[in-house]
């Protein structure tokens, strides 16, 4: 056996997940041959678990994006957010504001819930921006010994911390602004410090931020040869061009953050102090600011990117210190080939859940297993009452359409499979519970906009930031232009979408990155999702006979289940060795699950371009249910044709 996947990587790869099925329909053969019918889609259809419907070759890919509810409201302006962070008889009351963009005239204070704290909670608010899906809002707060990444949550809305900021010298270095790329996701901080008193003398600073751990990477000394410069935010458009807001000479700056070089693009003629605002409307590249003069005293306009005047649109309505945010969202990327999308996804905020698109272009035909967790549930203050088994609160959905090259997004409906048995063929329930829209704002940034029916998955809508998990498997051009490389070679043999024709709705979504040839290393990455189900499934509500302390099954999908694949091995034969891991704890596109249990071991050996074995074999523990002890082999099939 060769050394394993490095632990590091392999928990990156783990940590994830996603999904696949299959189901018995009238017009093909469960035993067909991979996609060599005379009906494109047909048998991808089959092994979802459902059968395409007279409209699905023709899925919208140029319809409406369905949106989180907080983007937009029934007259379908864009809703943005400001914080007053400034308390004074001249101003508004502290807290976060909502308004018809761009109208900063319809301001009005957001209804927290009782939440009486909320405003007090804002205070020292530097720097708000969106992700690029818009989908999660990320502000700096300058605590009193360190900065702090923290989260707004618009559905609540409450605070929620991320992490401190690590990499600055406590009470030197002061957060004064914070922009999120709205293309890559890159996240940036500049910070003020304070060298002298007397005379007064400062410096600012330009650092790479990751908005997932909080930590940074110094990127430049900005402006080294004024005096005293205090660059009070920064914000970024769709082009990657970054603009900052000096209010030593009251000027707007542009900094290209590849070479450092920062160019000082005009004045705005206003007495800026304290805290102030960017953002750009990423529709347009429109630049956007809140300039605040003291005494309550502020004004919302445009700046002209050409020589920095500054355009009001509204002057001290309402009246207050602000910083504030637009979600919007650039136009999609350009995809003239859907396959170098292929690969697995997910949201590093909800680590635990994801997807793995597959597209094969034969049939233009886009298969994405979902893997993820029932949504939260409200908590109602009854200690006593039983919490359902973490394991059934797995669940997991199948999205597929036509996929066309040169289409920039594509909406897909959102199948649920279920009553299925493991490794066994019994016919299972299947069918459409939701619409969602594909799309991607980079080469390694996509955005899943979901729309669940009434009565399904609690009619949840949202927007789910994806970030790409495995490397591409091809170059990919940017919107601007540039070609970024690919990140490794997929092998042949095994990625891809499998299924055995025997058992309904289940199957494995596999990646596998074959090694670098340069490093003579047999080992190379690997993912890969089991889409499945119970062995002997539980009625909702019901219990379990056989469990000494029996817990209720959740609501939800009857038996669904789901494993990933992560880290390999590999035998002089090519045979790759993998563990099989079970993943619990999260909830839907939400909370992080916990780190995953091993659950047994998979060997999969490859004989023959469309087939290949799965031999599996769960581990003795009550900690992975009935799987435990089960062991076997499965025969499958791959999903589509060979490829080239």
């Amino acid at each position: 056996m060769m050394k394993a996947l490095s632990g590091a990587l392999l928990l990156s790869l783990i940590h994830l997940s996603p999904a696949m099925a299959a189901a018995d329909c009238p017009i093909a053969s469960p035993i067909a041959s991979p996609i060599a019918s005379n009906e494109p889609g047909a048998e991808v259809a089959q092994v979802a678990g459902q059968c395409p419907s007279a409209g699905l070759a023709g899925t919208q890919a140029k319809g409406q994006p369905l949106h989180s509810h907080w983007l937009t409201t029934d007259d379908d302006p864009v809703m943005a957010y400001a914080i007053q962070i400034a308390e004074g008889m001249n101003t508004v009351p502290r807290g976060l504001y909502r308004f018809a963009f761009p109208d900063f005239s319809s301001a009005h204070i957001v209804d927290s819930e009782g939440d009486d704290d909320l405003g007090d909670d804002l205070v020292n608010t530097y720097g708000m921006s969106f992700n690029p899906a818009a989908s999660r809002l990320y502000l700096v707060q300058d605590m009193e010994s360190t900065p702090a990444l923290m989260r707004l949550n618009l559905e609540e809305p409450a605070l929620e911390p991320v992490a401190f900021i690590d990499g600055f010298q406590m009470r030197r270095d002061t957060v004064t602004g914070m922009a999120i790329h709205p293309r890559t996701g890159e996240a940036w901080l500049v910070s003020y410090r304070q060298q002298t008193n007397n005379p007064p003398l400062s410096e600012a600073w330009l650092w790479r931020l990751d908005v997932n751990t909080g930590g940074t990477i110094f990127a430049g000394r900005v402006l080294a040869d004024e005096a005293n410069p205090v660059l009070v935010d920064i914000a970024i458009d769709c082009d990657g061009n970054m603009y900052a807001h000096n209010i030593s000479d009251d000027s707007l700056y542009h900094i290209d953050t590849r070479e450092m070089v920062v160019t000082r693009v005009g004045s705005h003629g206003l007495p800026a102090n304290y805290n102030q605002g960017l953002a750009f409307d990423n529709r347009d590249n429109t630049l956007y600011g809140w300039i605040y003069t003291g005494d309550g005293d502020n004004q919302f306009g445009t700046f002209n990117l050409a020589n920095g005047a500054f355009d009001a649109l509204v002057h001290n309505d309402p009246r207050g210190q602000w910083n504030g945010a637009i979600p919007t969202r650039c136009p999609a990327l350009a995809v003239p080939d859907p396959g170098v999308f292929q690969g697995a996804w997910y949201d590093p905020v909800s680590n635990g859940q994801g997807f793995a698109l597959s597209w094969m272009p034969e049939s233009e035909t886009l298969f994405m297993p979902w893997f993820t967790f029932a949504p939260a549930v409200p908590e109602n203050g009854d200690e006593d009452e039983d919490e359902p088994e973490a394991s059934t609160l797995l669940r997991w959905h199948v999205l597929q359409g036509q996929w066309s090259p040169g289409q920039s997004e594509v909406t897909l409906p959102i199948y649920e499979v279920s009553n299925g048995r493991f490794d066994e063929g019994v016919e299972v329930d299947q069918r459409e519970v939701g619409m969602a829209t594909l799309s991607f704002a980079a080469c390694d940034v996509g955005v899943l906009d979901y729309s669940f029916h009434s009565g399904e998955n609690d009619g949840l809508v949202g927007a789910i930031n994806l970030t790409r998990l495995l490397p591409r498997s091809d170059e990919c051009r940017e919107a601007a232009g540039y070609l970024v490389p690919a990140g490794g070679a997929y092998d042949p043999m095994m990625t891809g979408v499998w299924y055995d024709p025997a058992s309904d709705g289940q199957g494995l979504s596999l990646f596998r990155i074959v090694p670098d040839e340069e490093e003579e290393a047999d080992v190379g990455m690997f993912y890969g999702a089991w889409f499945t189900f119970d062995p002997e499934p539980v009625p909702p509500g019901e219990d379990d006979e056989e469990d000494d302390e029996p817990m209720p099954v959740a609501e939800g999908p009857a038996s669904q289940h789901w494993f990933t694949f992560g880290g390999q091995s590999v035998d002089e034969d090519g045979v790759v060795t993998v563990p099989i891991h079970l993943t619990i704890g999260g909830t839907f596109d939400g909370a992080p699950a916990f780190v995953p249990r091993l659950a047994g071991e998979a060997t999969l050996t490859a004989t023959a371009c469309d087939r290949l074995t799965l031999t599996y074999e769960f581990a003795s523990s009550p900690a992975i249910g009935q799987f435990g002890d089960l062991e076997g082999e499965i025969q499958l099939q791959r999903l589509g044709a060979c490829p080239d």
